[in-house]
């Protein structure tokens, strides 16, 4: 098991570290708002590079602490920067954030789940990986997502933490039955972001890590979004993927094929629900 490093510039351990755990508005103010959420229930392990780290400075690294999920499996722990034995790229150059891992062995999904997980749905293989889509709204308005009760009427209410989750899934129904949505701009960039955002109900995922490993794209995405309305029929998906338009992601004068792809983790991308 390898977990993902991040390395922060012009920062040292005791600006962010307390007992082996880090305050949740700490790694929001770094960029690691994914991670705020387990700050408590999840620990970290730090290093300091003196220099000549990712950027040429000195900073901090973190690392969630890998936990054996099964026995028997072999956790890797060791945290430092090795520039010939890693591969590294900037995640957030205002913050001075970087993200890492270790050549050969990009992060599987089962080092990137969350302490606990919502069920329901199916398993996806993305980029030879294997996660579990959560039912985020079904079409009759059921929801695996975690929902307060209220009484006098009774009614159920999806939790506020989830409820932007809820809302955008409301638009992703109308364009799959009828190729429209009431916000008449359901096109593949917040198509790509609600699938990256079902994923990270399960896992610690976020625009980094997207960046870093290409969990989305453009065989797949659409597959997420079938899952998370719970859309398994055959037929429907095949609706749906004609409906899709094509994937034309926005370029730019500024625009850059971004950083070389580690060889030897690089492998054709599957999207199949098992």
């Amino acid at each position: 098991m390898y977990q993902p490093i991040y390395y922060l510039a012009k920062k040292k351990v005791k600006d962010l570290e307390k007992k082996g755990t880090i305050k949740p508005e700490l790694l929001r103010a770094a960029g690691l708002g994914h991670l705020a959420d387990e700050a408590a229930e999840i620990r970290f392990s730090f290093g300091e590079v003196a220099n000549g780290g990712p950027d040429g400075g000195a900073g901090v690294l973190i690392s969630c602490e890998a936990q054996a999920k099964d026995e028997g499996q072999r956790v890797h722990s060791r945290i430092g920067f090795y520039g010939d034995e890693q591969v590294w790229m900037p995640a957030n150059e205002a913050k001075g954030l970087w993200i890492g891992y270790w050549k050969g062995h990009q992060p599987q999904a089962i080092d990137l789940q969350r302490t606990s997980t919502f069920g329901g749905g199916l398993v996806l293989t993305i980029s030879d990986r294997y996660f579990l889509i959560p039912v985020v709204r079904r079409q009759d308005g059921t929801t695996h997502l975690p929902q307060d009760v209220k009484l006098c009427p009774f009614r159920e209410i999806v939790k506020q933490r989830y409820a932007d989750i809820w809302d955008r899934t409301a638009a992703a129904w109308d364009w799959v039955a009828t190729g429209e949505a009431e916000s008449d701009d359901f096109k593949i960039e917040p198509a790509v972001k609600l699938a990256l955002d079902c994923l990270s109900l399960n896992y610690r995922v976020s625009p980094i890590e997207q960046n870093a490993f290409a969990l989305i794209d453009n065989s797949n995405w659409l597959m997420v979004i079938c899952c998370m309305l719970d859309i398994t029929n055959t037929e429907k998906m095949e609706a749906a993927k004609k409906k899709a338009r094509p994937f034309e992601p926005h370029e730019d004068a500024n625009s850059s094929t971004g950083p070389k792809a580690d060889s030897q983790n690089t492998s054709p991308v599957a999207a199949t629900c098992t």
